[in-house]
């Protein structure tokens, strides 16, 4: 029986995936195709972060820091991803030890704010 906390989820070309400032309810496993991570800046240019490609993942930071998305991710191609619920994010961290959850919302808050300087 398939976990009802991930699901297969399908993403046309120019479809956004992630949204900037919106709430990280879930995280992304690419299985197929490519990904643009991005940011608008203050004159609402468009600021390339990364290329996200099979076996790569998106949404990992917001949801460890349980902040908002902090950049954009939209379909390149088709893209075929397995989308995980922040619940079962959740119920996996309960079964880590607390100190190790401590340094990896530490280490994630640095990645994010090291993102906005750049």
């Amino acid at each position: 029986m398939a976990d009802p906390k991930s699901t297969v989820v399908k993403f046309k070309p120019g479809a956004y995936i992630l949204t900037e400032k919106q709430a990280a309810t879930s995280l992304f496993i690419i299985k197929e195709g490519q990904v643009e991570v991005f940011k608008m800046d203050n004159e609402n240019k468009k600021i390339p972060l990364a290329l996200v490609n099979s076996g790569e993942y998106i949404g990992e930071l917001s949801l460890l820091a349980n902040m908002p998305h902090s950049a954009n991710a939209v379909a390149l191609t088709n893209v075929t991803a397995i989308k995980i619920e922040k619940s079962a994010i959740d119920s996996q961290l309960r079964e880590v030890p607390k100190w190790f959850i401590g340094i990896t919302r530490t280490v994630t808050m640095r990645l994010i704010q090291t993102n906005e300087v750049l």
